[in-house]
């Protein structure tokens, strides 16, 4: 039986969005160059956030496996990344969903 798409959605929330897009850059091209990696895309929210002087951001990225997304998370330049932003900015939430059709 084949394996079963995932997609991740993974909300962050920066008080220094050039820096963070400076660390998101990085940590998206060389995610797209990962075996399992359908697509990986950072997207910025329109509009203000609740909180004043902060930017909203979400990666959307889609695997081909629960396994490949495992291995993904698993990375130097996922754990760069984390160290990178870990100053201005927080993980709100991840969430990931199963493709049915």
């Amino acid at each position: 039986m084949a394996a079963t798409p995932v997609r991740v959605i993974v909300n962050f929330i920066s008080r220094d969005k050039e820096a963070f897009l400076k660390s998101a850059k990085q940590v998206v091209l060389s995610s797209r160059k990962e075996p399992g990696c359908l697509v990986t895309n950072l997207y910025k929210e329109m509009g203000s956030t609740s909180e004043p002087g902060t930017t909203r951001f979400v990666v959307v990225s889609n695997w081909e496996s629960e396994a490949s997304l495992e291995s993904h998370m698993k990375t130097e330049h996922v754990k760069m990344f984390g160290e990178q932003i870990k100053d201005h900015s927080s993980l709100e939430v991840i969430r990931r969903y199963q493709q049915l059709i």
